[in-house]
């Protein structure tokens, strides 16, 4: 990116039947240490985290249709990892199971949704950001015209090279020696 920041773009699932501990933690962890390894970058992390219990507005509990130790261990990431939530509409039916996050929300120009395509249940969550990458620079390189070569002149070349090489491997020129010749 530009002034040699890193943008780093996340994708999380979190299933509606798993509110194990240890689902939960392990999910959360790996979140977080993809954030502690890019604490210089944009970050922004994305996915259906079926959180339906939550009006992420306000983080305030409207329902307990999961555990609340589950919304609060995503709360408490939030929190901890400094991350802003941005969808603020449902997305699925009345509810907003689908989030984004982000470490630097003036970055984002919009988030808005869009109608669901195909099989999907869910609304689509379009995020539009404010941000380019830098284009590295192609190098130039050489490019053959194998069809003009003239392939006699190489075998000899090769011949010679081949010959020359024997010759001076017999009279005890070392490999390293022999590399060099061209």
């Amino acid at each position: 990116m530009k002034h040699g920041k890193s943008a780093i773009i996340c994708a999380a699932y979190r299933p509606p039947n798993r509110t194990d501990d240890e689902y939960t933690n392990s999910l959360i962890n790996d979140i977080t240490s993809v954030r502690s390894a890019h604490k210089n970058a944009y970050f922004l992390l994305g996915g259906d985290f079926n959180l339906p219990d939550l009006e992420w507005p306000h983080r305030r509990l409207v329902a307990r249709t999961i555990p609340a130790r589950v919304t609060d261990k995503f709360c408490q990431m939030q929190d901890d990892l400094s991350l802003e939530q941005l969808v603020s509409f449902p997305t699925r039916g009345e509810k907003t199971l689908d989030l984004v996050f982000t470490t630097h929300p003036s970055l984002v120009d919009k988030c808005k949704p869009l109608p669901s395509v195909g099989k999907s249940d869910h609304d689509i969550v379009l995020v539009d950001l404010c941000i380019s990458p830098t284009i590295a620079k192609t190098q130039q390189r050489k490019m053959f015209m194998w069809k003009k070569a003239n392939n006699n002149a190489i075998r000899t070349k090769i011949r010679e090279l081949t010959t020359n090489m024997i010759e001076m491997a017999r009279k005890g020129t070392t490999v390293n020696e022999l590399w060099t010749i061209s």
